[in-house]
């Protein structure tokens, strides 16, 4: 529930509780601008809005720590009396001593004139939380002090909640079982508006207020206007120059109730009212889109370093596509052009308007391998193509083995032939007792030899034969 006293810290202690809850029991894993309004004149405004916004950014403080906001009336300049002085005077009313205060830290934001105190002590925040004025340079003033929304949460808001509900009645129906996300709920002044504080950096589509599905949009801080002075960077409520009025329109100083002039936005450069309804730089970016742009980037970025470099390929076969066509009024999408060649699709997209506005009109290249299409038919092609192969190799094997068996059995029955058409002729020599003459051995030796030979030769005709033959 959110009350002037707490703000926010029912959101701390719930999220606290459920944090702790969870480790106990298991670790999970975790406006469109019309056609007048010149490119120049939108930059310019841009430029001035952030401007504004980067002055009234707050220093980096503990994320664990409750931040309190003070919100001080009655005129207070913050600048003009200095921090230190308000730092006491709010110690003070707190009944915080030095001694106490340890690792608190009180820091000023002179653009919005706010004050905010980081504190690690929860017995100290509800000090800080419960002051209702502080005294500077005795001169009493009246603030308003709340508890922020604590870290690594992000806020949604419903809207068509009757006026009648209660702060109880908007808890009982919001923070239940039913939406497990949901911290705390908040009203916006008397609208039917109600702010969800959710756990996590994802706000859901849908809320259940009760029995009925109620649509859920991402909460859009508006850039601070005041409304009192006319002047950017701080809101009526906290304006230290109530007195000194400027004219939202033309910044004309202390007009009357009779002054008319030709409105110029501070913001857009637009003809209207400074910060209007109809301003398209109402609105600051959320925390949560920044985040996710900062996610992306670094991923694209990882992506780019991880991706080898393309082949060089003979740059006049490189085939060029280009899409263009009607964009309608679509904004997610843009023309691209695509260069695929040397084994890579270089992919150039075009910038939109949404880039052009931001000032973003520079090509986005994106250097990327194979489709995952491309490559899946490709490997089911690679796999056929190898299963085919191994086929063929087996067939063949095959072949070779039985030719091998053939020649074999052919050889052994050649062989098997001759043995048995040839008779071994077996010469015996008669035993005589006279030795012959040297001469008569040299010739019936030189007989022999030469009709061992001729037989030789007769048998490997033979052999031939019957192989020509079978």
């Amino acid at each position: 529930m959110f009350s002037e006293d707490l703000g926010w810290q029912t959101a701390v202690a719930r999220r606290s509780s459920r944090r702790a809850a969870s480790t106990v029991e298991s670790k999970k894993e975790d406006v469109r601008p019309s056609a007048s309004t010149s490119a120049g004149h939108r930059q310019n405004g841009e430029w001035n809005k952030k401007r504004v916004i980067k002055a009234g950014r707050m220093p980096p403080l503990p994320k664990d720590d409750a931040k309190i906001i003070i919100r001080p009336r009655g005129g207070l300049d913050v600048s003009k009396v200095g921090a230190t002085n308000v730092g006491r005077a709010i110690m003070a009313a707190a009944g915080v001593t030095e001694a106490h205060a340890g690792a608190d830290v009180i820091c000023p934001n002179l653009q919005q004139n706010i004050i905010v105190v980081s504190t690690p002590d929860r017995d100290n925040a509800a000090r800080y939380t419960r002051i209702k004025s502080i005294v500077v340079m005795g001169k009493e003033h009246e603030v308003s002090a709340y508890e922020a929304a604590p870290h690594c949460t992000c806020k949604g808001v419903i809207r068509g909640i009757t006026l009648s509900d209660s702060p109880e009645e908007l808890e009982r129906n919001i923070i239940n079982a039913r939406n497990p996300l949901a911290l705390a709920a908040k009203r916006i002044k008397n609208t039917g508006s109600v702010i969800v504080a959710f756990d996590g950096w994802k706000v859901p589509n849908f809320v259940r207020y009760g029995p009925v599905l109620v649509r859920c949009c991402l909460y859009r801080k508006q850039v601070d206007n005041c409304y009192a002075c006319g002047r950017l960077g701080h809101r009526a409520d906290v304006c230290p120059t109530p007195n000194e009025t400027i004219c939202r329109g033309c910044s004309a100083p202390n007009p009357d109730e009779q002054h008319q002039c030709i409105p110029k936005c501070k913001l857009c450069d637009g003809a209207h009212m400074t910060a209007a309804k109809v301003c398209r730089h109402r609105y600051q970016i959320p925390y949560v889109v920044r985040r996710r742009r900062w996610e992306r980037t670094a991923e694209a970025s990882r992506n780019r370093d991880s991706t080898p470099p393309s082949g060089s390929g003979d740059s006049k076969q490189t085939q060029q596509l280009s899409t263009q066509g009607h964009r309608g009024r679509s904004r997610g999408r843009s023309s691209y052009q695509c260069n695929r060649g040397g084994g890579g699709l270089h992919v150039k997209f075009q910038p939109t308007w949404a880039d052009r506005v931001r000032g973003d009109v520079t090509g986005k290249q994106v250097t990327q391998g194979l489709p995952p299409e491309h490559e899946n038919d490709r490997l089911a092609q690679l796999e056929r193509e190898n299963e085919m192969m191994r086929n063929t190799i087996a067939k063949l094997m095959a072949e070779m083995a039985e030719i091998r068996r053939g020649k074999g059995e052919l050889s052994s029955l050649a062989d098997k032939q001759i043995a048995e058409s040839v008779p071994t002729e077996i010469p015996v020599v008669a035993a005589c007792d006279v030795e012959r003459p040297a001469k008569k051995r040299a010739i019936g030796g030189e007989q022999e030899t030469m009709a061992s030979r001729a037989k030789t030769k007769g048998t490997g005709l033979q052999k031939e034969d019957l192989l020509l033959q079978m």
